[in-house]
C-alpha cells in the first residue's frame, strides 16, 4: 500500500481551491494503520508536484519528520522509505 503526503495538504483547509473537498489524511491515522497492518506492507511517497503544489522532495521532506512525530521509529520510515520501493523495482 501507498501512503503519500498530498493526503496531508487536502481537506477544507487546503491551499487549492480544488483539493478542498477531498478528505484530509492525518498522520495519526497513517501511524496507527501503517503499525497494525505491518510496516513491509507500505511504500511512502509524496505523490507531489503538480502545478500549484509543491515538489516532490519538498513533499518527503516534511511526510518523514512528520512521521517521526506521529510515533514511527527510524527503521520503520527506513523500511517504507527506501526498503520496501527497492525490494518492489527489484534493486535489493
Amino acid at each position: 500500500m501507498k501512503y503519500v503526503w498530498l493526503s496531508n495538504l487536502q481537506g477544507p483547509q487546503s491551499h487549492l481551491q480544488s483539493q478542498r473537498h477531498w478528505r484530509h489524511g492525518s498522520i495519526a491515522e497513517y501511524a496507527k494503520v501503517m503499525q497494525e497492518v505491518d510496516i513491509g506492507n507500505f511504500i511512502i511517497s509524496s505523490d507531489l508536484g503538480q502545478y500549484l503544489n509543491p515538489v516532490h522532495t519538498d513533499g518527503l521532506k516534511a511526510f518523514i519528520p512528520s512521521l517521526r512525530q506521529g510515533g514511527l521509529h527510524e527503521e520503520e520510515i527506513d523500511i517504507m522509505c527506501r526498503r520496501n520501493p527497492a525490494a518492489l523495482l527489484r534493486l535489493k
